[in-house]
């Protein structure tokens, strides 16, 4: 199972609301040959899913649930600004 730290959904929900997309829409985590992505998208059936506040934030498919088995998604700061990282 993976954990997301409550400081990650934080981060995630107030993307979204900068984003000031519509209330049905989430972030994925997508799995691809090369790097780990967060694309918008909505709750589909069998998703996993992390909320913040009540509101589903996150969401990920059973298949990269999988992949990212006993990983966290946090969040990190730096010069740069601040970054979700999987650990």
């Amino acid at each position: 199972m993976v954990t997301i730290t409550y400081s990650a959904t934080e981060h995630i929900a107030y993307t979204l609301s900068e984003q000031q997309v519509g209330d049905d829409v989430v972030l994925r985590i997508k799995v691809t040959k090369d790097d780990v992505e967060m694309q918008p998208d909505e709750i589909r059936p069998g998703d996993e899913t992390f909320d913040h506040n009540g509101k589903v934030v996150l969401v990920l498919d059973q298949q990269t649930s999988q992949l990212l088995d006993n990983k966290t998604i946090d969040l990190t700061a730096d010069d740069d600004g601040s970054r979700l990282i999987l650990v």
